[in-house]
Order: structure tokens, then sequence, then C-alpha cells
């Protein structure tokens, strides 16, 4: 099969001298150490050595994002995606096991599932094409590229529309099984979501509606409180709970975008005045646990979550990701079985609790849900186990998804 040229593909490396692999390893440990502008400033300095460095720009790509600058990262992609259309880790044991093409859009971190989190690298060879840029391209990639797995990791998003769209157009070009179809994940809206369980026995979602600016600044509501964010926003970006209506005002007055999503807030606090949500990965339709977090308040994430300070916190969240079923029996586990059978992927996840009524409260499902094995071990040692679980099953779910063309 004929190989691709460069100006498609190629590794994410440049030749390295030993002064470049010493300042690689300083900006590495800064970076390690949280010292990311100290990081930043090496990896510049790097890439004014050597502007065509396609792994410095990488890694200011995602140095930029962690210190808030999405702009100056997007800017270093962009770049990057000027000289090459595919950038590749190859497997760190060669030849590889296996070869996994992944469709990916031009976005930051949140538009794509990060696949090098979780594909086994030692025995697996990551294409990513960023389809939609280059038409030429893309067709050259569908017959020139050889690869054992078509992956699509582009997350829903309003803006990933284009981009999803092309990557339909170029799974429906191949002769192979494209695991998360685009077409699939095009349906993985917010209120597409919610709306598919409206009359489930086992699962609640809250209803979502989209809701302009101007009918909120007009009154025209429903009864308080609910919860409003900011359309195509990630991470809890703008997410409010609404109590009344000067809450609203002051909520608007804060935010600029047009278009919200509004749901209707459920309490759903624990006996114990705590609030619990759990993330459960499906993987070919088996449910696995990979963490809790448990916070005094209403909204949580795992990085605001109290869990570094409180080792009850952590040995219940051991349990769960120990024993689905210590949370997730009867009617949430056929919940569980409901969500596997109604979502049409191969590979996602949700964030979920249990509701006052007992059923499993859904608050999203995604096929982009960051899951990673680099929980500090000395306090989180039994997250290894569950990523390491997740791990498999992936690896598992590409190997017999792989048939090379």
């Amino acid at each position: 099969m004929p190989e691709l040229d460069d100006a498609l593909t190629a590794p994410p490396t440049s030749v390295r001298d030993d002064e470049v692999t010493a300042l690689i390893a300083q900006g590495e440990a800064h970076a390690t150490a949280g010292r990311f502008n100290e990081a930043r400033d090496i990896f510049n300095t790097l890439l004014a050595r050597d502007p065509r460095h396609r792994e410095v720009r990488l890694r200011l790509y995602e140095l930029e994002q962690i210190l808030g600058n999405n702009a100056r990262a997007m800017a270093h992609l962009d770049e990057l995606l000027g000289e090459v259309r595919i950038i590749t880790m190859p497997a760190r044991v060669q030849p590889p096991k296996l070869t996994v093409l992944a469709l990916y859009r031009s976005a930051l971190w949140e538009g794509n599932l990060p696949l090098e989190l979780i594909v086994d690298l030692d025995r697996t060879t990551l294409h990513r094409l960023y389809v939609g840029r280059n038409a030429d391209d893309d067709r050259r990639a569908q017959t020139e590229l050889p690869f054992d797995v078509l992956f699509n990791a582009i997350a829903e998003s309003d803006a990933a529309v284009p981009a999803l769209r092309a990557a339909e157009t170029f799974v429906a070009a191949m002769s192979v099984p494209c695991i998360n179809r685009p077409s699939a994940v095009l349906q993985m809206g917010r209120e597409n979501v919610a709306a598919r369980f409206c009359n489930s026995a086992t699962v609640l979602a809250p209803p979502v509606a989209r809701v302009r600016r101007t009918a909120l600044e007009a009154g025209a509501i429903p009864a308080f409180p609910f919860l409003l964010r900011p359309i195509g926003s990630q991470a809890g970006v703008g997410l409010a709970k609404i109590d009344d209506l000067a809450g609203l005002r002051v909520y608007l007055g804060e935010q600029q975008s047009d278009e919200y999503y509004r749901t209707d807030f459920l309490d759903y606090v624990s006996t114990d005045g705590f609030y619990r949500k759990y993330r459960i990965m499906f993987v070919g339709g088996v449910a696995f646990p990979y963490h809790l977090a448990i916070s005094p308040n209403w909204m949580i994430h795992y990085y605001n979550a109290p869990m570094f300070e409180h080792a009850w916190m952590r040995d219940e969240e051991e349990r769960f990701v120990d024993d689905i079923t210590a949370v997730f029996d009867g009617v949430r586990a056929d919940a569980l079985a409901e969500i596997a059978a109604t979502i049409d992927l191969e590979y996602f996840g949700i964030d979920c609790s249990v509701a006052p009524d007992g059923r499993l409260l859904l608050f999203e499902a995604d096929s982009a849900m960051l899951v990673h094995g680099t929980d500090p071990p000395e306090l989180f040692r039994y997250k290894k186990r569950a990523f390491a679980n997740v791990q498999r099953a992936f690896s598992g779910l590409l190997e017999s998804s792989g048939g090379k063309r």
C-alpha cells in the first residue's frame, strides 16, 4: 500500500540534539510541578529555534489552554495543521498490534475525545485525522492510509456540526465500520438525550430546552428554581441555579451568550446532607464504574469536590468503583441497561446520581467524557483499578472492531 507523503501525515517529533532534549525535559518537569508559565517559556524558546518542531507546538497547544489562553492554543494547533493533516502517535512497541484512525476536529480539548489517554499506546498506533479542513486530503486518507479501526472522536456541540457532517461523509465512503459513527453523535445534544427518557420508569432525565436571552429578559420562563448554562459551554462554565427573578437578572448581567439551556432543578441531596455524582462509562453496552464525587454543594465537579480531604469519601468511592451494584441495583441496574440500549454509541459516559424517588437521575451522556489513569496512587489506588477496567474493555472493543483493509 502506498505511503502518504510528509505533508499529510507525520509523527509529532523532530530531530533532537542533547541541548533540545535537556530543555524538553526541563519544560516537562516544570509542567509536572504545576509551573506552567515556566514550562511555556521553555517550549516557546524551543519553538523559536525550530518553528517546525511538531511536538513542541502540540505541547504549547496544551499549556496555553491550561493557562487560559485559548486563542494562543488554537493558533498553535492551526499552525501545525497547516503543515500536516494527520498527527500520528506510533505505538511504543513496533510493529503495533493495532492501528486506529481517529477522526478529530480542530478545537480545544473538549471538542474531541482524548483517545491518547485511554488507548494502549504500547501496542496501538494512533492516527488523528482532522477532517473537513481539506477535502482532497480526506479522500487521500480514505484510500492510502492503512488502519485497522475507524473511530469518530469528535464530540457533540453546535460548533462541531460541520466537522461531524464532514466526518459522516468520510465514514460513508469507507468500507469498514466506525465506532461512534458521527451521525449518532449528532443526536447527542442535551435536549435530545433528555427527550429519549421522558417516559422512562427507571431513568429520570429532567427536560432540557433551548431558550433565547430575549425570552429570559422578558420573563417568559417557567417557575423557579431552574438551571441555566450557555449553549456550547463545558465543565460547568456558566452553569447556575436561578432561584428568583433577581438572581436571573444578576446572571444575565454576568453572561454574554444569546442562547442557553434551561433545565428544571431537582434537589438530589442525600440524607446525610451531601450530593453525589457518579461517572459511569459504557463500553460495548457494558457499564463500568469510573468515579464518584461527593460534595456539600449541588454543582459537583471532581476537581472541586473535597475528595482529597476526606478519607470517608474516598472509602465510599472505592466501594462504588469496585462494585457498581452497591449503588446501581434494582431499578437503577435496569436504568443502566436501558441507557445502554437507548444510546446508539459503542463508547460513551454518563454523569448521574440517585433521584429522590430512587431512579437514576441522568445529568449528561457524552461520547467524549474524560477518563485517565493519572490520579495520585497514594490516595486513589482504587482509581487505577477502575481505569484499568475501562481501558481493558476499550482495547477489546477496538480489537473486535478491527480488520485490516
